[in-house]
């Protein structure tokens, strides 16, 4: 995931597992690892997560995400059957893109994005009635919807998407 575990393996219990830092030093505590805890196994606080903060040039393992400029790289099929397609001309970041569709003209409230916990959480707000899933879509020879997360099944009125970033010791595909 996104934190480092330490297993102690001694078999003693006189004591609690504890990792402190030294002489002045932030080691322990940059790893999430400063802490005491009366187990074999201590669990460290997250250390790496992406945020909304979080670059479009840093996700796709560091590669990065094309943008598609004048042009409209995702599109929102909603459940009352309209459709919507957004331009992600300008951003820069995760909470951008999220932005670039809440504030899309067009959309006028009937999707509502939102990033957290490493992953966009989208909410399609029309009334339903319609015969299609809500779903998300690249257009024009984007490759967004894949990298933002977001070409997953939602859940009726509601979509979370894939983390956008790979956990630790891991590769995201």
């Amino acid at each position: 995931g996104d934190n480092i575990v330490l297993d102690d393996l001694t078999g003693q219990t006189g004591s609690n597992l504890t990792v402190v830092d030294l002489n002045g030093g932030r080691t322990a505590r940059d790893l999430g690892l400063a802490k005491s805890v009366a187990a074999a196994r201590l669990s460290g606080d997250s250390v790496y997560e992406a945020t909304g903060d979080f670059l479009l040039s840093q996700i796709n393992d560091g590669n990065g995400m094309r943008l598609v400029s004048g042009a409209p790289a995702l599109k929102f099929t909603l459940t009352d059957d309209s459709t919507l397609e957004i331009k992600l001309d300008g951003a820069a970041s995760l909470n951008d893109v999220a932005q670039k569709i809440n504030s899309d003209s067009a959309n006028a409230g009937r999707v509502t994005a939102s990033f957290a916990n490493g992953r966009f959480s989208l909410t399609d707000n029309t009334a339903g009635g319609g015969t299609e899933a809500f779903r998300v879509e690249d257009v024009n020879g984007s490759v967004a919807a894949g990298i933002l997360g977001l070409d997953v099944a939602a859940s009726g009125q509601s979509l979370t998407g894939r983390n956008v970033a790979a956990g630790m010791n891991s590769v995201l595909l």
